[in-house]
């Protein structure tokens, strides 16, 4: 005989009740105090220190050489690979040497004869008449199951009193299009001094070259 749940059945233990200690702690005296909130505390936007440019005193001294190195200057170039040495053995066997040497040759690949597939007669025969009608789409259509209606439950809530208010929908907050600020250009007063180069560059003077 074995023992499953029905010999021992589930219960569930009752839970103990909570019970609220009682605190034996009072405040003692006047309180002296003022509650503060958030509004009393209000965001102020500060104003953001003004940005001071120092005249710059530094002068460079003598002429700057503006050439650059390139690839011209310092073209590529491979090292050369340092010949391999093979370290002389001093390793030297003592003795005679009793033993055949063998290689690849002597063990030569053979391939060897697949052993042949016997199927032994069989001796199961079925009883009576085999029906081989098969059921397919045909016998079981596909069908679709109706969907129950949808019922909406009658509310019991219904409001008491009279309703103070003004409706509102989206006809009373219209959409306005805002006026855009104009954009000013001020005048620029920055003027180049001397003359202005416009010659440019381009692959006719710097043609490409190969180390």
């Amino acid at each position: 005989r074995t023992t499953g749940k029905e010999d021992f059945p589930e219960r569930v233990g009752e839970r103990p009740e909570a019970h609220k200690m009682r605190d034996n702690l009072k405040p003692e005296g006047d309180f002296y105090g003022t509650p503060t909130s958030k509004d009393d505390f209000k965001k102020y936007q500060g104003d953001r220190a003004k940005k001071v440019l120092h005249p710059d005193n530094l002068r460079p001294e003598g002429t700057f050489d503006d050439r650059t190195t390139g690839k011209e200057d310092f073209p590529e170039r491979v090292g050369e690979r340092p010949e391999a040495h093979k370290m002389r053995d001093n390793l030297k066997p003592e003795g005679d040497f009793y033993g055949t040497p063998t290689s690849k040759d002597d063990f030569k690949k053979y391939q060897g004869d697949r052993a042949k597939k016997v199927l032994h007669p069989d001796n199961l025969r079925p009883e009576g008449t085999f029906d081989d009608r098969t059921t397919g789409k045909e016998d079981f259509p596909e069908r679709v199951g109706e969907r129950p209606e949808a019922h909406k439950m009658r509310d019991n809530l219904k409001p008491e009193g009279d309703f103070y208010g003004t409706p509102t929908s989206k006809d009373d907050f219209k959409n306005f299009q805002g006026d855009r600020a104009k954009q000013i250009h001020h005048p620029d007063n920055l003027r180049p001094e001397g003359k202005f180069d416009d010659r440019t560059t381009g692959k006719s003077d710097y043609p490409e070259r190969h180390g």
